[in-house]
């Protein structure tokens, strides 16, 4: 049933592109097993047409998509399950994984070359039967992506052990301390399509760029989970939302993108302004970004700003005044009409030369 009749590659591309992403994670192997490229390896000679080059779509997806995301400079990542349900080996996991995944691995990262590599469907074994150390090795050390792979922390019972960045998979947004980390959820329920889902089950704008900045502000990622219908299109919802969490980027990318999280004490007054305000870093600068419109003045205990700094509100020219009082720093907001708003969700202001007026800020 999944023909793929309407896949476009090129389109799917610049949509991600255009919602912000910078790297992207497709499934080329699900639980399933069903390979997105035109493997070589068949689990019994009746099931060589386990694939998308044979089976569906009739195209090589993976090498489609990957030619796709390079126009667009998003780095091209995928996810691929370590067991596959139907296989005849996984009666004995162990020589499962030396006999198929290993070697079919190996395949899909030695021809696809992908930046970022997210294993998954690894919980029913320890590291040691899916000799996890052996392709760990192969992969750091001789495969073609080995100077530049990132992978997550799902190898076998390795969760929050071992991994480039640790995964929380709809999780809460506090993320592994300072371990580089990222949050996994799709826009709804599902991680893909699922038609039973209606307009009720998916996440709104709001709840999406809130769902960001409190990710970013705890020094992680955010991966976004889309799903094609049958017809290899991605549904118009999901569209809509990628594109409203891209124009929110378009003005307020500057407090998210290449910064770090900016860790304020929970002292006194300050457990409200952390629950309004978020904060993350970059350079000497400080970004506020508030969860809600802040009225009229907004009053900050936290960053100090160099005297004479130019304090802006993203995606807005006009100067803002401000001044410290009590030692607090108070921002006159600017006025501005629906229209005049810079975005409509999460407003952000920029703080020069505050970086390092909180003694535990982190780098």
């Amino acid at each position: 049933m999944m023909t793929g009749s309407q896949f476009d590659p090129d389109e799917w591309a610049e949509l991600i592109a255009n919602s912000g992403a910078k790297y992207t994670a497709f499934a080329v192997n699900y639980h399933d097993g069903f390979a997105m490229w035109p493997t070589k390896f068949a689990m019994t000679p009746n099931t060589r047409e386990w694939n998308a080059a044979v089976t569906g779509p009739k195209r090589n997806v993976t090498g489609e998509l990957k030619t796709a995301f390079e126009k667009q400079d998003v780095k091209f990542g995928i996810y691929y399950s370590v067991y596959e349900w139907w296989h005849p080996l996984m009666k004995d996991k162990e020589a499962y994984a030396l006999q198929w995944f290993h070697p079919k691995f190996k395949e899909v990262v030695s021809t696809y070359e992908p930046w970022f590599i997210f294993l998954d469907g690894e919980w029913s074994a320890d590291h040691e039967t899916w000799h996890s150390e052996e392709l760990a090795a192969w992969l750091y050390n001789d495969s073609p992506v080995r100077n530049t792979v990132v992978t997550n922390d799902r190898w076998g019972k390795t969760r929050g052990k071992h991994g480039d960045i640790f995964s929380s998979e709809y999780g809460d947004g506090k993320g592994f301390g300072g371990h580089p980390w990222q949050e996994d959820r799709g826009i709804g329920s599902s991680y893909g399509y699922n038609r039973n889902e209606d307009l009720a089950d998916y996440n709104s704008p709001y709840e999406l760029i809130e769902m960001l900045t409190r990710i970013v502000m705890n020094g992680g990622n955010f991966l976004l989970d889309v799903g094609p219908a049958a017809d290899g299109r991605i549904p118009t919802i999901m569209q809509e939302r990628l594109l409203q969490m891209g124009a929110w980027l378009t003005v307020n990318g500057e407090a998210i993108y290449g910064t770090t999280n900016w860790t304020v004490k929970d002292e006194g007054t300050r457990l409200a302004e952390i629950a309004a305000v978020r904060y993350t870093t970059r350079g000497d600068a400080v970004f506020a970004i508030c969860t809600r419109w802040p009225g009229t003045r907004l009053v900050l205990e936290a960053p100090k700003p160099a005297a004479g700094s130019k304090i802006a509100l993203l995606g807005h020219d006009g100067a803002v005044k401000w001044e410290m009082q009590g030692g607090r720093l108070v921002i006159d907001v600017p006025q501005l009409t629906i229209d005049q708003l810079p975005c409509e969700h999460m407003w952000v202001f920029r703080i020069p030369g505050a970086a390092s007026s909180v003694p535990n800020a982190v780098d």
